[in-house]
Parts: C-alpha cells; sequence; structure tokens
C-alpha cells in the first residue's frame, strides 16, 4: 500500500475513532437529568455521530488494504477509550466541547490526504461545518449551566 494512501486509512481510523468517543460522551449526558434544550442539543449530536460514524466507515473501507488494515471496531480501540465519570455535567460538557474541537482537527488533517473535488473532502468540508456549530451550541450550553449552577450557589448560601 502506498504512502499516501496509508495515510488516508489512519487518518479515516481516527475521525471514526473520535466520532465514537463523542457518541459515547453525548450518550452518557443524556443519561443524566440535564434541561430540554441541553438534551435536545445532545440527542442531534449523538445522531450526527452515528451517521457520521457510518461515513467515514464507508470511506474507510473503500480505502483500506484488506491484507493489512483490519475492520475499524478491532483496531480503533486505545488506552484511551475507558469509561468516563458521568457525575459531573460540566465536566462532560467541557469533554464535548474538546472533543468535538479534536474531531474538527482530525477531519482538517485528513482533507490535506484526499482529493480535494473528491465526494470525500465535499462530505468532510459538510461535518467540518456541523461540528463547528454544534461545537458553539455546546459551548453555549456550558455557559449557560455555568452561569445558572453560580446563581444557585447563591441562593442557598442566603
Amino acid at each position: 500500500m502506498s504512502d499516501p494512501s496509508r495515510n488516508i486509512v489512519k487518518c479515516t481510523a481516527r475521525v471514526w475513532r473520535l466520532i465514537k468517543k463523542q457518541e459515547e460522551l453525548f450518550r452518557s449526558v443524556m443519561g443524566m437529568e440535564i434541561s430540554s434544550a441541553l438534551r435536545k442539543t445532545c440527542s442531534n449530536g449523538f445522531m450526527i455521530s452515528l451517521l457520521y460514524k457510518k461515513e467515514m466507515g464507508a470511506l474507510y473501507e473503500s480505502v483500506k488494504c484488506n491484507l493489512n488494515d483490519g475492520d475499524l471496531a478491532s483496531i480503533t480501540r486505545s488506552k484511551n477509550d475507558e469509561e468516563m465519570d458521568a457525575d459531573n455535567l460540566a465536566d462532560l460538557l467541557s469533554d464535548l466541547i474538546r472533543g468535538e474541537q479534536q474531531l474538527i482537527s482530525a477531519y482538517e488533517l485528513l482533507l490535506t490526504h484526499i482529493d480535494e473535488d473528491s465526494e470525500a473532502a465535499l462530505a468532510c468540508h459538510a461535518h467540518i461545518g456541523q461540528l463547528a456549530s454544534l461545537r458553539h451550541t455546546l459551548a453555549a450550553e456550558l455557559t449557560e449551566f455555568s452561569d445558572d449552577t453560580e446563581q444557585d450557589a447563591f441562593t442557598s448560601v442566603a
């Protein structure tokens, strides 16, 4: 397998793994007691994760070498894929926001290895736009949550 093809395979697998991690984080947040606006944002993010994971899986299958590259599920587990602590909503939201940024960076790296006029590049650009919008919405939700938490702390002291 040529080096450029190998880079595409590695980048695609990394994007897929990051999407899977985001999917799990969204599921953790939705399992908590949260506002309806945040639940809507997280369920939207969860569905986006499922769709993008499927699309990246299809891209991976189209570029992988059947002799050298395994299935995504078998090669994408890493030491960082441990169970998440679902106790602190603010921490989970921060992890989601950080994860969205990592995912955007991984997509941008993938774009450096694929033809800019290809369908895959168009899909990646669309994913990046949607992920940036989702990250912005999550950041606004985190700010609102933090403000509400501070107000609750001040009112309970009084």
